[in-house]
């Protein structure tokens, strides 16, 4: 049937008028008009869930210490961003990966674990979204959208519910919404531009306070009038793309990383270069020998814990280098019969370089002591060497680049999480207290003994306890070796493994055993 449309007729005449149209059945119902999609205004269950949220992060994280609160939250978000999902997926993968997030910071709220949480809580949430079976690819592609969108998401949404048309029903609120309209942009810029000033000035938000003390019976403050509204609205705009997150439109096509070779690489040159570099780590690798095992001499004034410290992070950067060496010469592998053996001869010494390295650490560490920077350089060492090992197996079993990026990526992580649980600041005071004994003339550095803070108070109760001839060499008083959580918030397993340990040891919070 062909729809006779009479151009200049009011559309209730051209839509009515069917019976002039050649066919005499009557058609059906008229299309209907197209109108904008409704916006999610304030009372939708989606917007109901965030001012949850919003509520639940003042009460969890405002002027209250990070623990496992940040654990409960993460539950609560990623339950409220799959209560209204259809269909209904398996949840049992998602969980999974948000389980494992979580579990760092239950052991300690820190930077590590909370970028775990973080990411392991956006992982499970983008899983429930994604088409099952799912792909590394789709993940990663979903993951990329969301960063992509997330900053500006929360923006364009309270935008559309300020800018939506006046439709059926909402009469009662066109007033409302022209006024909101009017009002919005001053009184956020405003309210915004206030925090930063009371910030910026400690003297009007002092006067603020005491203004706002005596016209009301509770006990406000500045801050909670300005600065507690901005942190709903950051929570609000940071959780909206997390409630909304949706999976891309298409699927990710499967990567391949193309064999590409750097300018200046080619057959010849790579040859080359294997043989010289070779010839060099050679060299060196001899060297090292000869002086870390085989007890030769040194330059005249130089010690072995100089030795250790010149060369132990630029041949790290050496064998750093060698792995990205290996990957850009793979093109060539196959273009002489030498360039293997010499690829794998070059792998082979930049591994037993790592160990030289780990070694004039080792030996740095026992004349300067264990720090933070150098234990992480160690465990850095053997991650690379891993890496190294892994790019020669690559070659050894002819993988692909990606296999290699995708092993090392998982080791890198591995590590990575797997440090999470490690008290490091229980081990360096054990390491160098032990240090102290085995070595009277070594003197102890108190001040970095006390910046390893509470988390390492069992470790130096129980070598002072241990060996008594620590006190002769003043032991200072660091403050309180375990540090009482204030409630369930800040609750951390591994401050809680430390205090009581202390306390089985000393009878309660408050016994220090230094300065006596």
């Amino acid at each position: 049937m062909h729809t006779l449309t009479l151009r200049g007729l009011p559309r209730s005449l051209n839509r009515d008028g069917w019976w002039l149209a050649s066919d005499s059945t009557p058609p059906g119902p008229p299309p209907p008009i197209p109108t904008a999609a409704a916006p999610d205004l304030p009372g939708t269950p989606r917007s109901g869930l965030l001012l949850g949220l919003v509520a639940l992060a003042d009460l969890l994280f405002w002027e209250a210490p990070l623990g496992l609160s940040m654990a409960v939250y993460a539950l609560a978000v990623f339950a409220a961003a799959v209560l209204d999902l259809r269909p209904r997926r398996d949840l049992r993968l998602p969980l999974i990966v948000l389980t494992a997030a979580i579990l760092p910071v239950i052991e300690m709220a820190q930077t590590l674990s909370v970028v775990f949480l973080l990411g392991g809580l956006v992982t499970a949430i983008l899983l429930t979204r994604l088409p099952a079976p799912v792909r590394l690819e789709d993940l990663a592609q979903a993951l990329r959208h969301l960063l992509a969108s997330a900053p500006a998401s929360g923006p364009r949404a309270l935008a559309r519910a300020v800018r939506a048309p006046q439709g059926r029903g909402q009469t009662l609120l066109a007033p409302r919404r022209q006024v909101l309209t009017g009002w919005a942009f001053p009184l956020g810029g405003a309210l915004i531009l206030s925090g930063l000033l009371l910030s910026a000035n400690p003297i009007l938000a002092d006067a603020l306070t005491r203004t706002l003390q005596a016209l009301t019976p509770t006990s406000l403050t500045a801050e909670d009038i300005l600065v507690r509204p901005l942190f709903w609205l950051g929570a609000g705009f940071v959780l909206w793309p997390l409630l909304t997150a949706r999976a891309a439109a298409t699927p990710a096509p499967d990567w391949q990383a193309p064999d590409y070779a750097p300018p200046g690489l080619n057959r010849a040159s790579v040859l080359n270069a294997l043989w010289l570099f070779n010839a060099m780590l050679g060299v060196q690798t001899l060297m090292d020998a000869a002086i870390l095992l085989g007890g030769a001499s040194l330059p005249e004034g130089m010690s072995h814990a100089e030795y250790a410290h010149r060369g132990a992070y630029p041949l790290l950067l050496t064998a750093m280098l060698a792995g990205a060496f290996a990957l850009a010469a793979r093109p060539f592998w196959d273009e002489h019969r030498l360039t293997r053996p010499l690829l794998i001869l070059w792998l082979v010494q930049n591994v037993a370089l790592c160990a030289s390295a780990a070694l004039r650490l080792e030996l740095y560490m026992e004349a300067f002591g264990l720090t933070y920077l150098r234990l992480y350089a160690l465990i850095w060492m053997g991650v690379v060497a891993c890496g190294l090992g892994l790019t020669l197996w690559q070659i050894l079993t002819r993988r692909s680049t990606p296999w290699l990026i995708a092993r090392a990526a998982v080791l890198g992580l591995a590590v990575l999480y797997a440090s999470a649980f490690v008290n490091f600041a229980d081990i360096i005071a054990r390491q160098n207290l032990a240090r102290a004994v085995d070595r009277p003339d070594v003197p102890i550095d108190h001040a970095y003994l006390c910046k390893l803070g509470p988390t390492a108070g069992a470790a130096i109760l129980q070598q002072v306890r241990a060996h008594p001839e620590l006190r002769s060499k003043r032991a200072v008083h660091c403050g309180p070796l375990s540090r009482p959580m204030p409630d369930w918030r800040g609750w951390g397993f591994r401050q809680a493994r430390v205090n009581h340990t202390v306390w089985s040891i000393t009878g309660g919070p408050d016994e220090n055993p230094f300065g006596r």
